[in-house]
Parts: C-alpha cells; sequence; structure tokens
C-alpha cells in the first residue's frame, strides 16, 4: 500500500481518482493541537517524558505507567486544570488517546477494575479511573524529574533554542503551600524558553537562582550570558562578584536602606549623577499610558561590605565598582494615596547612561509578563498543583514548565519547520 499526500490541491484528487491513479481518498484535517504534537515528537519530547519514573505496583492488566505520565503531560497543553477533570476533557477525545499510546480496545474495553466502581452503580471511566493518575503521581521517583530537566535542557540547547543573551530569575509562591517555584528564562531570542526551574522552600529563592546560573553558565558557558536579570530576592554582594569577575553582565534591585542605595544618594547630590525626569510609555493590563519617573546615575559603586570582601580576596585585580540607576517614582499606596518611594538598580556593567540602565532593568518584567503569567492563566500553575505530595507538587510543575516550553518551540521559525 502506498500513500500521496494532496495538501488542498482538489483537482490533483479528482484526476488521480478519474484515472484509476487512487483507490479511495482520506481526508485530514490537521488542527493546532496536531501541529504542536508533529513539533514536540521532533523535538524529543516523548522521550524526556520516558525520563519520569513511576513506581507503583502493577498486575499486567494495570495502566502502563508510560501512558500515565503522558496523560498528565498532556493535560497543561488542552488546558485541563487537574486529574478530576480528565474524564470529561481528555478521556472523551479518542484522537488524543490514541495519539498517546492507547490502542482502541484499551479505549473501549478500559483496564481493569481496580478502584473505579461508583457508588452509585455508575457506568467505570474508560479508558481508567481518573485516581489512578492520581496515584502516579504520589508514587513519581523525585530523582528521575531532574533526569527529565536535564534531558529536556539539553534538548533546548541542541536545538539551538537557547541563544543566550538576556536571562531573569525570578519566583512566585504556591497557593496553600511554603513552597516556591523559581525559573530561570530567556528573554531574548525567539521565545520565552524557561531554561531551568526550582521548587524550593522558604528563604531558599537566592541558592536556587545561584544554581540555575551555575548550571547555564556550565550549558551554554559565561560568554554567551549578556545580562542576567533579578530582584531583590537575589541580593547577593559576593555573588555579584563573583559574577563580575566572570564577565558576565547582572543587574540586581537593591532598597532604600542598603549602603549601596544611600551611596547613589549622596552621589546624586552632585550635578552630573542628579536626578533628572525620564517619560516612557508602560503597558497596564493590555492599554498603553505614559508614565514619569526621575533617574540619578552613578559608577565605581562600592558601599557594599560583602562585595568589597569578594573583591579583596582577589588582591591582584582592583575592584572595578559596580553602576547604578536611583529611580524615584509615585505610587499608590494599598488606601489609593501616592506616595513617592526610591529604589535603585546596580550593575556589574557599564550602562551607558540612566535610560538605558532603565530600560535593560524594565525587560525583567517580562518574565512575569511573558514567564510567570503565562503559567498561571494557561496552566493554572501556582493554584493547582494535583496534589498535595511532594512529588505530585514537583511533577505538576516539572510537566507545566514543559508544557509552556512547547507551546514556545511554536513561536520559532524551527518549530513552524517541524
Amino acid at each position: 500500500m502506498s500513500w500521496i499526500y494532496l495538501q488542498e490541491n482538489r483537482e490533483r484528487v479528482r484526476e488521480a481518482l478519474l484515472s484509476g491513479h487512487v483507490d479511495e481518498v482520506i481526508t485530514l484535517r490537521a488542527t493546532a493541537f496536531d501541529e504542536l504534537a508533529a513539533a514536540m515528537h521532533t523535538f524529543g519530547y516523548w522521550t524526556q517524558l520516558g525520563s519520569i519514573e513511576v513506581t507503583l505496583d502493577k498486575d499486567d492488566d494495570d495502566v502502563p505507567d508510560e501512558l500515565l505520565v503522558r496523560e498528565l503531560a498532556v493535560m497543561p497543553l488542552l488546558r485541563i486544570p487537574n486529574p478530576n477533570q480528565a474524564p470529561t476533557y481528555l478521556f472523551q477525545d479518542y484522537g488524543v488517546l490514541r495519539f498517546l499510546g492507547f490502542t482502541v480496545a484499551q479505549i473501549r474495553d478500559g483496564f481493569n477494575d481496580k478502584g473505579v466502581r461508583s457508588p452509585t452503580g455508575k457506568a467505570r471511566m474508560r479508558p481508567h479511573h481518573r485516581d489512578t493518575l492520581y496515584h502516579a503521581l504520589k508514587h513519581v521517583k523525585m530523582g528521575s524529574l531532574a533526569r527529565y530537566r536535564e534531558d529536556h535542557q539539553r534538548a533546548l540547547v541542541e536545538h539551538d533554542l537557547v541563544r543566550g543573551g538576556i536571562f531573569a530569575v525570578d519566583g512566585t509562591g504556591l497557593r496553600h503551600s511554603d513552597r516556591h517555584v523559581v525559573i530561570l528564562q530567556q528573554l531574548s531570542g525567539a521565545a520565552p524558553f524557561i531554561v531551568d526551574w526550582r521548587v524550593q522552600g522558604p528563604g531558599r529563592e537566592l541558592a536556587a537562582g545561584r544554581e540555575m546560573v551555575a548550571q547555564l553558565k556550565e550549558m551554554i558557558g559565561p560568554e554567551q550570558i549578556r545580562w542576567l536579570l533579578m530582584d531583590g530576592a537575589y541580593v547577593d554582594g559576593a555573588w555579584l562578584a563573583a559574577l563580575q569577575q566572570q564577565g558576565i553582565g547582572a543587574a540586581v534591585r537593591v532598597y532604600e536602606e542598603m549602603d549601596i542605595c544611600e551611596e547613589m544618594q549622596l552621589l546624586s547630590q552632585y550635578p552630573e549623577h542628579a536626578f533628572e525626569p525620564y517619560r516612557y510609555v508602560r503597558t497596564i493590563q493590555g492599554h498603553k499610558e505614559w508614565h514619569e519617573v526621575e533617574l540619578a546615575f552613578g559608577e565605581g559603586l562600592k558601599m557594599w561590605p560583602s562585595y568589597q570582601q569578594a573583591w579583596a580576596e582577589r588582591p591582584e585585580e582592583p575592584c572595578p565598582g559596580l553602576w547604578g540607576v536611583l529611580v524615584r517614582e509615585e505610587r499608590e499606596d494599598k488606601d489609593g494615596q501616592l506616595k513617592q518611594i526610591v529604589w535603585g538598580v546596580v550593575f556589574t556593567r557599564p550602562v551607558e547612561s540612566r535610560a538605558a540602565g532603565y530600560q535593560l532593568w524594565r525587560q525583567r518584567w517580562d518574565v512575569e509578563n511573558r514567564g510567570m503569567r503565562e503559567l498561571n492563566q494557561g496552566s493554572w500553575m501556582e493554584s493547582q498543583t494535583w496534589g498535595r505530595s511532594e512529588a505530585a507538587v514537583r511533577t505538576s510543575i516539572a510537566l507545566k514548565i514543559g508544557a509552556h516550553n512547547c507551546y514556545c518551540l511554536m513561536r520559532t521559525d524551527l518549530g513552524e519547520q517541524w
């Protein structure tokens, strides 16, 4: 048997039928999900999912672990909040189930009857009960999630999807939990891929950020990291000094009560460093508006004990100091009253001007708009963690970030080719 693919060509189909060249015509309609699935297959996503191990005692007629993991992985792609909705939105879509690897017999007849009978006598769920997904989540091997993450990262690098440039580190809390998700996201390039992530307890965001940046340096080399943009949770003078010594540009927010912020305020009294008004367009909830701030600029900043100490340990090299932009603006407090606040950003590399430094820093907000917001709106990352066990929480985060990156893949030329 041979096949001829005729895309949007009715005349050729008619000629082929009249000439007896073909026996039958089958119409195929590729949906957005089909196109996404094809790109994921070429990207090797299903192979990456094979790294996730589930330790469940199984009979011969139980659902294979591979199929359960694939079901969980496809839920964020279909905007299914949690396994509780799987019977309605996943089990009814036989095309997706066949794509995941279920046979027609498995879809029609289901697997064994364990734990699937309803007290009300309702027909059992097919191909299996939703609780099977919850049981699988509780028994995912934690170490296998790290292997999945490494395989996923390797695929991003091998397909030249992590091209270096500007990266941001950011964290968010999980609802009804003391855990935090910390992500390292690429801001430059064709799409905002999440290159790395960690699920941490409270107070561990800085450690997670340092670990992910170290991993990024190993993957692409420090010369490919032009800028790291970080908020106040990652303030560490010694770390900034280390990044500066490695030639990595880093920008981190500092607060009014810090010594280095006081140094910038003292410098702002001199005309060459004084505050100057700066007006720009910003977008809030889809609406553009003009916003005005005042910016002061400083360089050679060193009033940071841990930063100075780190450079003192390398006496053969002079300490270059940091560059800084001080921002003064008015914001509404919780009572709706305008209040003037002052905050700053310091840089390990030179920035051309006040405006250039401020606009560079503003790119960090993309990690909230195109990273955290998309994860929360598209896959309910913060609110739907698919269970309370550590394994369930971490698995849900890993698969939702994997789905996010698969969506990002479709924004690239490579994804369209695949």
